[in-house]
């Protein structure tokens, strides 16, 4: 097992697991530019862990909707509305 043989912007070395038959490791081989920058232009486009927009946003109008619910009754969250049982939520 070599180590990266790049050398990082502060200096210091790439502690990295070089590629077998290559002395860089994935992040620093130019063989794999193109889909390192493929890979990042994804960033920031999906919702967090891989969960696409609209399912955020169906999750979060949920969420407003069970908080409104909470708050409703009578005004403040007991301590029993949010909690479920066999019989249901309350």
């Amino acid at each position: 097992m070599s180590k990266c043989s790049a050398i990082k912007a502060n200096g210091q070395r790439c502690g990295g697991r070089a590629i077998d038959g290559s002395q860089w490791c994935w992040n620093h081989d130019p063989a794999y530019a193109e889909a390192r920058q493929r890979n990042a232009s994804k960033g920031g486009k999906r919702g967090g862990r891989g969960r696409p927009s609209a399912e955020l946003a169906r999750l979060q109008e949920r969420f407003e909707e069970l908080a409104e619910k909470v708050l409703l009754r009578r005004g403040r969250a007991g301590r029993r509305c949010g909690r479920w049982s066999a019989a249901g939520w309350g």
